[in-house]
C-alpha cells in the first residue's frame, strides 16, 4: 500500500494505491484505488431534501452504479478508522477529452459537448426514480420547458465566465507571469 496523488479533485484527500494478490494480472495481482470520500460541494446549496446515506462513500458508489452503464470493477464503499472511503480497481487509463485537439474547429468542440450531454442524459434517465429523484417523464418535461431555466442558466454562465476571467487576471498579476 502506498500513498497516491492523482487528479486535482483529490488533492488533500487520503488516497492510496494497494497491490493485492489475485487473478487480475499475469502475476495474479490487482491494483486497487482507495480514496477518501467527501460530501458533494453542492450539498449546502440544495433546497431539496437529499436522501439519507449510510456514508459519503455509499452515496458515491450507489449513484455511480445507477448512473454509469459500466462502473469500475470492485467498486465498493468502505469505512476504515471512522472515515469513509471508495475502493475500486485502478483504471490503467482513463478516457479524457483533450480540449486542445479541437484546434479552433468549433463544430468539433460542439460534437464533443453534444456527446457529453447525451451521455449525461442517459445516466440521468437510468438512475431516475430512485430515493425520491425525478422519474424519466419529469426529466423530459423539465428539459422541454426551457422557459423555466434556460434564460437563467445562460445569464449565470455569462456572469460566471466574466468572474473566471477576472480571477485569472488577478492570478496572473499575483504570480507575475503569463499563466
Amino acid at each position: 500500500m502506498a500513498q497516491r496523488i492523482a487528479g486535482t479533485g483529490s488533492l488533500g484527500l487520503d488516497r492510496y494505491i494497494i497491490l493485492v494478490e489475485g487473478d487480475g494480472s499475469p502475476h495474479k495481482n490487482y491494483l486497487l484505488d482507495l480514496k477518501a470520500a467527501r460530501s458533494s460541494s453542492l450539498y449546502p446549496h440544495l433546497p431539496i431534501p437529499q436522501p439519507d446515506w449510510i456514508s459519503e462513500a455509499d452515496r458515491i458508489t450507489s449513484i455511480q452504479y445507477r448512473f454509469q452503464e459500466s462502473p469500475p470493477a470492485l467498486l465498493n464503499p468502505l469505512q476504515l478508522g471512522g472515515k469513509s472511503y471508495v475502493l475500486r480497481e485502478l483504471q490503467p487509463t482513463a478516457d479524457r477529452v483533450d480540449l486542445h485537439a479541437w484546434n479552433g474547429k468549433i463544430k468539433r468542440l460542439q460534437r464533443v459537448i453534444q456527446m457529453m450531454a447525451e451521455v449525461t442524459a442517459w445516466g440521468q434517465l437510468r438512475s431516475g426514480g430512485r430515493q425520491g429523484s425525478a422519474i424519466a417523464d419529469e426529466l423530459i418535461a423539465f428539459a422541454k420547458d426551457a422557459s423555466n431555466w434556460h434564460t437563467s442558466l445562460l445569464e449565470y454562465v455569462h456572469t460566471y465566465a466574466a468572474q473566471v476571467e477576472a480571477d485569472y487576471l488577478i492570478f496572473q498579476a499575483a504570480v507575475g507571469g503569463e499563466g
